[in-house]
This record gives structure tokens, C-alpha cells and sequence, in this order.
């Protein structure tokens, strides 16, 4: 690729597997004819951007006048940047920002075939070497009362490649794992078009969808002591952008599993759709092992929508079994509290009384717990709601002190947020965010519990510190917890 300065980048050259690429048009798909370079702040990008990325700047047009009406303006700003920071930041990112010095339109290969068609709104190339779309760059400190929305800015650009780390990172980890994984609906385990062949289109769902899985017998079971639920969603159209082709809306996701002697489903983990936007998540799910410790054939449930809106996603869900070496597993989950709507009536509950076994060795409390729903006060999605457990002499309180905040989701991009979803994703929420998944909060009991205890639990939600009110509204807390045995 030519360079402003009379350089070329070549990208065979300079690749290491640890760097990822991005590249920005200087005239956004949703604002033409205003030039959001114009308007947004390269230092506030880098600010966000982790240290191992390049940033190219690119002239969406086929015109040679264009690169020193655009290209040329934004080398000078990248220029006054470098000169306001630190030297060694400097020398850092002079080599990592760059000015493409020929209009885009003209480039050959699969630069110029992509700001073209469907890169035309920006796209990077991540550590897996995967061409990837950025998103929406609206950001939320640029609302416009005139279009009703909020304007793109170079800030939000930054937080795509921190994501895109820590999905590298974490399989890093994974590949390191020795690990039974058992796919419970993929490219392996769809259900076959008329030509018996699992295509793509055959995995695409929907609502929700039960599948029937082989485990492993008792015996290999009872030499696992993890669990984690790995889930895949892609947008259906492959050759479309992810705005209106991956689903709209932030829902409620699960895998669960049937019990029959119950008949009631058990929740062994919990995520959130994105807004418009493709998603991977890797959940913990070990309290489930207890209720699979059997293993043989189980039904389980992916479901992601409601029956009202659905939205038909690329579904690939995998069990992955593991042993860590931890030296027990689960062997019960007993059930202690629930949520419901975040009112007056929501404390009135008993304690629970749990009898321990003698034969368990290690003890711990297992927590899932979301926020939804708006009253007067935003709660329980917007409002920091607190909760409350004590089991013997155990004591642990926990406020979400995000909820409401303008960047609370946004600024948790490295830790597994999507970024730049096309929705108001960069809010703070009461225990989650849009396309994350809810990591359960675990709690070492064995200083306060011991076997053969016969032990008492009580729960208590608390809004800024005291029991809620009834204001009206449907607020309402999705909670499941457990006291899990480990023998």
C-alpha cells in the first residue's frame, strides 16, 4: 500500500500474529458529505487502543484531488498528536498510524475490492487474520438532537481491537486445554437440508431450539471437573453487513437443560444478543455438572428470543468438558433464592435451611444475576442495585455500581463486551452488557461451611443501600443461585 509520506506498507511483511489492522474511510456510510475525521480526536482513539495495532486512513474515492483535500489534513493532525505526547508514546505510534497516499477506489487487491463494496464503512484484519467489520463508530459523548442519534468519532474505532485481543487471547488459553468437546448443534449436528449435506443456512434458528446430546457415561463424567458452554452466533446473510442481518436487539440468551423428574428447565448459563452484531462467548457453567454427572442422553435448550421478535441467527454451541486438576467436582447444586420484581414485596422470603453432606470437600456459592426492566428509577436495568447473601458465617454484598453510567459497557471491550454495536451498548447495566456474557459470581465457602452443617442462607436485594420501593414499573431481578457441592 503507497503512503503519504512516499513509504509503502506491505502487510506480508510486516506481519507478526500479535498486531491487528484497521481501516478507516474519511467518509462514513452514515454521514456523507461530513467528514467525521474532521470531527473526532486521534488521541482520544489512542487513548483506548491497545499498543498492538496500526491504523490506515484511507480516501473513499477514485480521485487524486481527494487525497490532498482529505489525506493530507489528517497527516498534519497526526502530526500535531504525536508531537503533544510523550516521546517514547511518539516514536511508539508514529509507526503504527498511517495516511494511505492513493485514493481507495484505486488500490488493487482486497483493500481496494473491499472499501469498494463491503468495507466501505471501515474494516480490520485481526491476530486469527480474519477480514472483520467495525461496527457502528456512533459514540455517546456525540449526541445530535438534530438527526435524533449520536455522531461517529475515532473513539469508538479504538475499542474494536481490544475485543478482538481478548478473543485471541482466550483461545490462546483454550488451545491449551485438554478438552471433550461435545457440539450440540453446528456444522456437525444441524439438521440436514433435502441434499442430507449440513450447509450453513441449516444451522440458522430462529427463537430457541432442543437438541438431544449423547454424553459421555458416569464413569468418564466423574472425571471432569469444569464445564464451559461455548456459543457461536453469526448474522445469517454472509455476504451482507452485520446491521440488519445479525438480530436487533439486546434479549436474554440461555442454554438450559431439561429435568425430567422436575419437568422444569435448569440454567446452566446465561448471555446477551447483541445489538445488530456477530458473538462468541465461552461461559462457565460447572454447577451443571452435578445435574449431568449421569451423563447418557439429555436434552438441552439454546434460546435467544422472544416468540414475539425473533431473529434468525447461525447457531454453533459446543459443551466443553475438562479436568483441571482442581481435585473434586460437583456432585450437587442445591438451590437457594430467586429473584422477581424489584418492589416492596421483594424481601419478603425466607431463609433457606441446607443440609450438607459429610462427604463434601469443597463448598461454594454459585450466583447468576441480571437486572431488567425499567420503573421510575431505571431499574433494574439502568438503576445500581445491590444484593445480599449470608450462608453461616459467610457474608458477601454486591452492588452493581455501573448501572446508569454513560461508559460502563464501553469501557469493558477487552474484557468481552462487542464493541460498537449499532445500539446504545456503551451504558452501564445492573450485571450485564448487550453481547456479553454473564459470568456467575463463585464464592469459596469451605472457611464458614462445613460438611455435615445443617446451615442457614438468607438473601436480600437492596436499592442505594436499603429494600426497594414500590414506585410502578416492571423492573425485575433474574437471579438463580446455589450452594454447590464438590466431592
Amino acid at each position: 500500500m503507497p503512503l503519504i509520506d512516499g513509504d509503502e506498507f506491505v502487510l506480508g511483511d510486516a506481519w507478526t500474529g500479535c498486531d491487528t489492522y484497521v481501516f478507516l474511510p474519511h467518509d462514513h456510510v452514515y454521514e456523507r458529505g461530513e467528514y467525521w475525521w474532521e470531527e473526532s480526536s486521534i488521541e482520544q482513539m489512542l487513548d483506548v487502543s491497545p499498543p498492538n495495532v496500526h491504523y490506515f486512513f484511507t480516501v473513499l474515492s477514485d480521485s487524486e484531488r481527494d487525497i490532498a483535500v482529505h489525506a493530507e489534513p489528517v497527516a498534519e493532525r497526526i502530526s500535531e498528536t504525536l508531537a503533544s505526547m510523550p516521546e517514547a508514546d511518539a516514536a511508539w505510534w508514529e509507526d503504527r498510524l498511517h495516511v494511505v497516499g492513493e485514493p481507495a477506489f484505486r488500490l488493487p487487491g482486497p483493500v481496494g475490492l473491499l472499501t469498494r463494496g463491503i468495507g466501505s464503512e471501515g474494516f480490520g484484519i485481526d491476530r486469527f487474520q480474519r477480514i472483520r467489520g467495525l461496527g457502528s463508530s456512533a459514540w455517546v459523548n456525540a449526541y445530535d438532537e438534530a438527526i435524533g442519534w449520536y455522531r461517529s468519532r475515532l473513539q469508538a474505532v479504538g475499542h474494536e481491537p481490544p475485543y478482538w485481543n481478548f478473543e485471541s487471547d482466550r483461545q490462546d488459553f483454550m488451545d491449551t486445554e485438554t478438552v471433550t468437546e461435545i457440539e450440540m448443534w453446528g456444522p456437525a449436528t444441524a439438521d440436514p437440508g433435502d441434499d442430507g449435506v449440513i450447509d450453513f443456512e441449516d444451522r440458522i434458528i430462529a427463537q430457541y431450539h432442543d437438541v438431544t446430546v449423547e454424553l459421555p457415561d458416569a464413569a468418564t463424567m466423574a472425571t471432569f471437573d469444569t464445564l464451559e458452554i461455548e456459543v457461536l452466533f453469526e448474522c445469517p446473510d454472509r455476504n451482507a453487513i452485520e446491521f440488519d442481518n445479525c438480530g436487533a436487539w439486546d434479549y436474554l440468551a440461555y442454554t438450559k437443560l431439561w429435568d425430567p423428574e422436575s419437568e422444569t428447565w435448569l440454567e446452566m448459563a446465561r448471555y446477551i444478543t447483541t445489538y445488530h452484531r456477530e458473538s462468541w462467548w465461552v461461559i462457565d457453567a460447572t454447577h451443571a455438572l452435578a445435574w449431568l454427572q449421569e451423563g447418557g442422553e439429555r436434552t438441552f435448550r439454546i434460546e435467544w428470543a422472544p416468540s414475539w421478535n425473533v431473529q434468525p441467527t447461525a447457531i454453533t454451541s459446543t459443551l466443553r468438558l475438562s479436568n483441571r486438576g482442581k481435585g473434586y467436582r460437583p456432585t450437587q447444586a442445591i438451590p437457594l433464592h430467586q429473584g422477581g420484581v424489584f418492589n416492596a414485596d421483594y424481601n419478603t422470603r425466607e431463609p433457606v435451611t441446607v443440609e450438607v453432606p459429610n462427604e463434601a470437600v469443597h463448598l461454594e456459592l454459585r450466583a447468576i444475576i441480571t437486572g431488567h426492566g425499567a420503573d421510575s428509577r431505571g431499574c433494574a436495568e439502568f438503576c445500581s442495585h445491590g444484593h445480599d447473601f449470608t450462608i453461616g458465617t459467610f457474608n458477601w454484598r454486591h452492588v452493581y455500581s455501573e448501572a446508569g453510567t454513560a461508559q460502563g459497557c464501553a469501557n469493558r471491550t477487552g474484557e468481552g463486551v462487542p464493541p460498537n454495536q449499532y445500539g446504545t451498548w456503551w451504558f452501564g447495566r445492573g450485571g450485564w452488557c448487550p453481547g456479553e456474557e454473564v459470568t456467575p459470581w463463585v464464592h469459596d465457602l469451605d472457611a464458614h461451611v462445613s460438611p455435615g452443617d445443617s446451615v442457614e442462607s438468607s438473601y436480600y436485594g437492596l436499592y442505594r443501600g436499603s429494600s426497594p420501593a414500590s414506585v410502578g414499573g416492571d423492573g425485575n431481578i433474574l437471579m438463580n443461585s446455589w450452594l454447590v457441592v464438590y466431592e
